[in-house]
């Protein structure tokens, strides 16, 4: 009797141990939901699900890799929809920050012209995205072998402006997507360009620091012309500094940073980095080449580095050719500086591939081109907006006659006059007296 009741003992007290372990482990296996999960509500699908999709994430569904991640083409058991699911890369320093961000950023975007994200899973720490998927890949699968027209050319430039615009300036929040290129647009079955990988997506709140102190290489520099270049310093660090050598670091930091910027121009190191650059030392983030020269100093993303990326792009799809082709001649392997050297002399259409010259609408193109330089400037404050930029391309507002001569003497002057110049002209030209809107906004 005394061994049945010991025997039974054991049996209830390992059925409860099971118990507990199993509950446990489901708790764990089940993600509390976050806030913004709540607020936002996107489907949320079953490990098992996407698993089935990929066949086991296998090789053969692998369509290639984006910022953090891996991306497979599956196809749903229940709807036999086709997905493109993005797997983050589990070993990713940034992993769950970067999943976290594009969840909350992409979920609530809406726009014709962005890559819609179905839902997303979390398994065992996993982390993963589902999109629509688009079977024409994306755009540098073709942009250089001259399989698009020109009217497709400029579409896509268009689709992708608009969607810039609705980011930076039409959203609840402003929008950085941080890493504009060919690779990150996709193109659908009617040909319509869609901005996706949002992995570098960051929601631009409100700056801690004063808008004049934001980027440290200026405020210096602007300490520095009022007299005060110490005022840079923080002031614990300040105070125990030997202040004539202190001044000598700084002043020697601000020249070199200058030249540095002066030189940007030469991208001959964007082919050794690729999707994700982020150095722990100034977790840039973005893609090398396409990444403005304030944003390499400073680190800080803003949409004036969009605007610049997206100058790069629309002389890339424009021309028909690669930021940077190392076999060209001296003079036309920067395709900006090219292109800017072409104008110069007279005919900016001498930087388009011939081939797709001749196809071309010569007024159309050359707006095109005159806009890829301005908003690949240099400097930030002599880009217009992507509210402006979608403006100009719709030809609802007309780039100042003088633009050339402005640009040129940037080349040789401070920034601040020639930046002061540009934007004063852009801005007088959207005053109501100059605007007349005949035709309605056509957005695309």
């Amino acid at each position: 009797m005394v061994t049945f009741l010991t025997f039974a003992l054991f049996v209830a007290l390992v059925a409860s141990a099971s118990s507990l372990f199993f509950y446990k482990r489901h708790k764990m296996v089940k993600e509390v939901l976050e806030e913004w999960e709540i607020q936002c509500s996107p489907h949320r699908f079953a490990y098992k699900e996407l698993f089935k999709a990929t066949k086991g994430f296998h090789d053969r569904q692998l369509l290639g890799k984006g910022g953090f991640g891996q991306v497979f083409k599956g196809t749903l058991p229940g709807s036999k929809a086709e997905v493109a699911i993005k797997r983050v890369s589990h070993d990713s320093r940034q992993g769950m920050q970067e999943f976290l961000a594009e969840i909350s950023t992409i979920g609530r975007l809406r726009h014709p012209n962005l890559v819609r994200l179905q839902g997303y899973c979390r398994y065992k720490e996993q982390l993963y995205l589902v999109y629509d998927f688009l079977p024409n890949g994306s755009l540098d699968k073709f942009l250089y072998q001259e399989k698009l027209t020109w009217d497709q050319r400029f579409k896509i430039i268009k689709d992708v402006a608009s969607a810039l615009c609705y980011l930076h300036h039409e959203w609840g929040q402003v929008v950085i997507h941080r890493d504009i290129k060919p690779a990150n647009v996709l193109i659908d079955h009617q040909m319509n360009a869609r901005l996706g990988d949002f992995g570098l997506a960051k929601l631009l709140i409100e700056s801690r620091a004063d808008t004049n102190k934001v980027v440290l290489v200026e405020w210096t520099l602007e300490c520095w012309k009022i007299g005060d270049i110490l005022e840079a310093v923080n002031e614990t660090l300040r105070q125990e500094h030997n202040r004539e050598q202190l001044e000598l670091v700084l002043i020697l930091g601000v020249l070199c940073s200058h030249q540095m910027n002066a030189r940007l121009g030469d991208f001959g190191l964007a082919k050794l980095y690729d999707q994700g650059f982020d150095p722990q030392t100034s977790r840039v983030a973005g893609t090398l080449g396409y990444m403005a020269p304030e944003i390499i100093i400073s680190g800080r993303a803003t949409t004036c580095t969009d605007v610049y990326a997206f100058g790069l792009f629309m002389l890339e799809v424009s021309c028909g050719r690669r930021l940077i082709e190392p076999r060209a001649d001296t003079n036309k392997v920067v395709l900006v500086e090219w292109t800017l050297e072409c104008w110069k002399n007279g005919d900016i259409l001498e930087a388009v591939n011939e081939t797709l010259r001749q196809e071309h609408n010569r007024e159309q193109l050359e707006l095109v081109l005159i806009l890829g330089v301005l908003c690949s400037h240099q400097v930030a404050g002599v880009r217009p907006d992507m509210l402006k930029v979608v403006q100009i391309l719709n030809g609802n507002l007309q780039l100042p006659d003088n633009l050339l001569d402005i640009v040129k003497a940037e080349k040789v002057r401070m920034w601040s006059e020639t930046s002061e110049r540009v934007v004063d002209v852009l801005t007088s030209q959207c005053s109501v007296g100059t605007l007349a809107f005949t035709e309605p906004f056509t957005g695309r």
